[in-house]
């Protein structure tokens, strides 16, 4: 696969030599080509010093082979072939061992790896999506549960507020015997039941308050 222009273009840009794509992490060389098939910065896995080559790139959740080939390197809108791969695992592998039957093995095989790569890759994406629009559904509808429970305090706050005006204006006789004193005990006994309603609701936000911090 080697060739006298290869070998030129790798001397002039390999080793500790100047490249835009090159990256040292402090131990090794690493390239930031999109069309590197390994990521390593090396003269077997470049694609600039490499007249046949070939990689896979993911586009939108569609994967696609990218082939380099020599015929074509005099024309820069035609140097890479792209071939669009199956959505099924299994459908993709035996396409790249189709299209790659004649390439050495090592490229073969280091393709298929890419490609399991990059599916997994895009599988934890979807799934941390799906992930965090159920987290977000999931705290709208306790904002919404919470809002109900705070309508319905301030209501009851309400409602107990004009119901001891009343009581205490009967206590004072405002109303004289306009009201028979019997459905007036019957009534203060009633009162009652919404203060333990609303007591129970204001201890239930303040729990609810308490295990949030948490």
């Amino acid at each position: 696969m080697e060739s006298f222009q290869d070998h030129i273009i790798w001397e002039l840009i390999g080793g500790e030599h100047f490249c835009s794509f090159k990256y040292y992490s402090g131990t090794q060389y690493f390239c930031k080509n999109d069309f590197n098939l390994m990521g390593f910065c090396s003269r077997q896995y470049c694609p600039l010093s490499n007249s046949r080559y070939a990689t896979i790139i993911e586009k939108n959740g569609e994967f696609y082979l990218y082939i380099k080939d020599k015929v074509n390197s005099r024309f820069p809108d035609k140097v890479w072939k792209k071939f669009s791969l199956s959505r099924n695992f299994t459908k993709s592998l035996q396409e790249l061992d189709l299209i790659l039957n004649l390439w050495p093995k090592l490229f073969v095989y280091k393709t298929k790896y890419r490609l399991t790569k990059l599916r997994q890759i895009s599988i934890r994406k979807k799934l941390n999506v799906i992930k965090n629009h159920s987290v977000n559904n999931t705290k709208k509808k306790i904002a919404l549960l919470q809002f109900d429970e705070y309508k319905t305090v301030s209501k009851l706050n309400i409602e107990n507020s004009v119901e001891k005006e009343l009581l205490h204006r009967f206590n004072l006789g405002i109303y004289g015997n306009l009201y028979p004193t019997t459905a007036i005990q019957n009534w203060k006994t009633r009162s009652v039941q919404p203060n333990k309603l609303m007591a129970f609701y204001e201890k239930k936000i303040k729990t609810e308050k308490i295990i949030n911090l948490f």
